[in-house]
């Protein structure tokens, strides 16, 4: 999902309900300096670690990403992949990233790097080329830069997407490539992949994200058959990451489901928020199933239309 701050963020949860990992969406945008070095502004290099360190240093898993970068929506994006400039967005991309995974190399295992976010050409339709070799030339920039950056980085677990994070067209045969990981630290086993693969699921769209009052419920416990949508339920989730599991984790890369969620219709179905949670439920359990993690997206709304579990601005 959009979002050009460090606030927003997802959650997954462990044993006991103990929220374990959390994700962290970042964009650099304006704060990247002029070519041909293109430095990341400090204070917000030191405000991305501040942020990070506040689920690091309370033992959590984090995943981080560059997630606004690549939006046309968004002003100052720039990680383009149907624009003619590639040489220069490359050079940017790579000595950018080479910027972050040198301030977090001293990082352990806990702290895994997410190449992009929902990266595609803007219009909701098949994969185009060359846009979709673009984006498999971000992640083996990516996993080639933070590799040769040294220290934890020689062995971290990476994270890369394929086209707009959506299962088919990462799955399916329509261009997406696994990056080689050649710069890997040697003592990790040959047979050992340190890749992972992100995927989103937001289906059906009708209910986890439009904003109307039309679509409130969701699952084999809905009441009310014309506020369920007709598609995209148990059966089609569990086919999706099962899809996932057959084509990556079967061979040894990790699949993350790195967003999933529905918004807060409430107002509009009183017992929306039980579907919600069904919802979340059902997909946790389902790639937990399929040898997945799945990560919930909040985005820090809990008013309609919000996709937010917990209220940040009110104390426990």
């Amino acid at each position: 999902m959009g979002q050009s701050d460090v606030h927003a963020s997802s959650y997954r949860q462990g044993a006991g309900g103990r929220v374990q990992t959390t994700r962290i969406p970042v964009s650099y945008l304006r704060h990247i300096g002029p070519g041909p070095d293109y430095t990341i502004n400090s204070s917000w290099l030191n405000r991305v670690q501040e942020v990070v360190d506040y689920a690091y240093q309370r033992g959590m898993y984090v995943v981080m990403n560059m997630h606004g970068d690549g939006y046309k929506t968004i002003d100052g994006s720039w990680l383009i992949c149907d624009s003619s400039a590639q040489t220069e967005i490359k050079d940017k991309y790579q000595k950018v990233w080479q910027q972050i995974a040198s301030k977090f190399q001293g990082y352990d295992q806990r702290l895994i790097l997410e190449s992009m976010n929902e990266e595609f050409d803007g219009q909701y339709g098949q994969p185009t080329q060359p846009c979709y070799s673009n984006i498999k030339d971000y992640n083996q920039i990516f996993v080639d830069t933070v590799r040769q950056t040294g220290g934890n980085n020689t062995s971290r677990w990476l994270l890369v997407p394929g086209w707009n994070t959506n299962i088919d067209y990462t799955a399916g045969d329509y261009g997406f490539v696994l990056p080689t990981d050649e710069h890997r630290s040697f003592p990790i086993p040959s047979d050992e992949q340190r890749i992972m693969i992100s995927v989103h699921y937001y289906d059906p769209w009708d209910f986890t994200g439009e904003e109307s009052g039309t679509i409130t419920q969701w699952g084999p416990a809905a009441t009310d058959p014309s506020k369920a949508s007709t598609w995209e339920q148990e059966d089609h989730l569990d086919a999706q990451l099962k899809k996932m599991h057959d084509g990556f984790v079967t061979k040894g890369y990790p699949v993350v489901v790195g967003e999933y969620g529905a918004i807060d219709k409430s107002s509009f179905d009183s017992a929306n928020s039980e579907y919600r949670a069904d919802f979340a439920h059902t997909m946790a359990a389902t790639a937990k199933k399929y040898g997945e993690a799945s990560i919930y997206w909040d985005n820090g709304v809990n008013r309609q239309y919000g996709f937010g579990l917990f209220d940040r601005r009110s104390p426990p």
